[in-house]
């Protein structure tokens, strides 16, 4: 897993520091040196999970460092970049009448683009 921020020693983070073989924060290096760290480790598929929202580092994917690029959850629009290969959304975010407005192809998921799980992590709220 790829991070673009510092640890914020959330619970959020932790769990996803958890889930990870290998854990890599890309903060330090520039866009260019990111993208070619994350083609050294052969990465196949890379998901951008934050679009056009605050830590992006978008130009990383112009760059492509892997051969399928995906968008996914934490910005629900097209990147209207040609550098994205596929958007993962639902048929509440994009309806059949949005889609031409996305430049990605769409991976349709069968009830909800956004799985959450509230048993763990809302116990904190």
């Amino acid at each position: 897993m790829f991070s673009l921020t510092k640890d914020d020693e959330s619970i959020y983070f932790e769990r996803s520091k958890s889930f990870s073989d290998e854990f890599y924060f890309l903060n330090k290096f520039s866009d260019f040196e990111a993208a070619q760290f994350i083609n050294s480790k052969n990465i196949q598929i890379l998901f951008n999970l934050n679009g056009y929202t605050a830590s992006s580092m978008n130009e990383i994917f112009v760059h492509r460092p892997s051969p399928i690029q995906i968008q996914h959850m934490g910005y629900p629009g097209s990147m209207g970049a040609d550098f994205i290969d596929y958007f993962i959304g639902d048929k509440i975010t994009i309806d059949e009448k949005s889609r031409k407005y996305y430049s990605e192809s769409i991976i349709y998921m069968p009830h909800c683009y956004q799985a959450n799980s509230y048993s763990e992590f809302n116990k904190d709220f």
